[in-house]
């Protein structure tokens, strides 16, 4: 039984060693990469037009339409988890997605090949849902402040946009280049698990005073696809009007977090 036990502790630590030391291959992603990829590897982010990555324009695209009537079927009355004060989502973890549009997106082989892209391979998607944000008050709350994500060093997440986005209804911000990998990262790719790692304002001016310029507004048109490492520094949008979108993370298959549309319990049976 001891024999055991230390058995299983020790692999658990041999894992998490494994997955920090793990290379990255940046610069090896990046070279087989397409050119119009190139952003989200040096910047951190990378906007195509739907036409772009489907070639056909979103009104005229069943996907599209499918995803835009499940995204406004959301109320924002409808509140889950800490992000409730300024955000409506349809799914609470280890919830089933039952929206055919949102799983047939990520199942098309255009997304397909986006994800092999960026990831070098295989990659998992760790969440999926339908999000509205709404104007909560004059101050920024939880994940409307800087922060990074903490689930791993080598992440993905992918909005959809079904209305144009800018700063009146909640553009994301990010700061380009702090990415894990990039130029001008803030801590060390190994950092354990990425743990959620907000700035406080003394952080904040220390860190950012010299990142200033490198702010960018990730605004866009109606049908815009956005891929954000969000291993950079980013926060939530912050407007005075409702903001409709799309929202999944992917991450690599060292991944230490459970995907948290759905969980697997320990006789292997779905627990939904």
């Amino acid at each position: 039984m001891q024999d055991s036990l230390f058995f299983k502790i020790a692999l658990k630590i041999f894992r998490r060693l494994k997955a920090r030391v793990r290379p990255l291959h940046l610069r090896r992603r990046a070279s087989s990469a397409p050119i119009f990829m190139k952003p989200l590897f040096e910047d951190g982010i990378c906007i195509l037009p739907w036409h772009y990555v489907f070639n056909k324009d979103p009104e005229d695209c069943r996907l599209y339409l499918l995803m835009k009537r499940e995204a406004e079927a959301l109320s924002t009355d409808l509140s889950i988890g800490p992000k409730s004060k300024y955000l409506s989502n349809k799914y609470s973890p280890g919830e089933a997605i039952t929206d055919l549009g949102l799983l047939s997106f990520v199942h098309t082989p255009e997304i397909a090949f986006l994800l092999f892209k960026y990831f070098g391979g295989n990659s998992i998607m760790l969440s999926a849902d339908y999000w509205k944000s709404r104007y909560a008050g004059e101050c920024r709350t939880g994940s409307q402040n800087w922060h990074t994500d903490p689930e791993d060093p080598l992440m993905l997440k992918i909005f959809v946009y079904f209305a144009d986005v800018d700063e009146s209804n909640g553009a994301t911000e990010f700061i380009k280049k702090t990415q894990v990998g990039g130029d001008c990262c803030i801590r060390p790719w190994h950092s354990k698990r990425l743990t959620g790692y907000y700035l406080n304002q003394e952080l904040e001016n220390c860190k950012l005073s010299h990142l200033r310029d490198h702010v960018i507004s990730a605004n866009g048109r109606e049908g815009d696809i956005v891929l954000i490492n969000t291993t950079d520094l980013h926060r939530g949008g912050f407007g005075n009007r409702d903001r409709c979108m799309a929202n999944y993370t992917f991450v690599s298959p060292h991944c230490q977090f459970e995907p948290r549309w759905m969980k697997i319990d320990s006789v292997g049976s779905e627990s939904i």
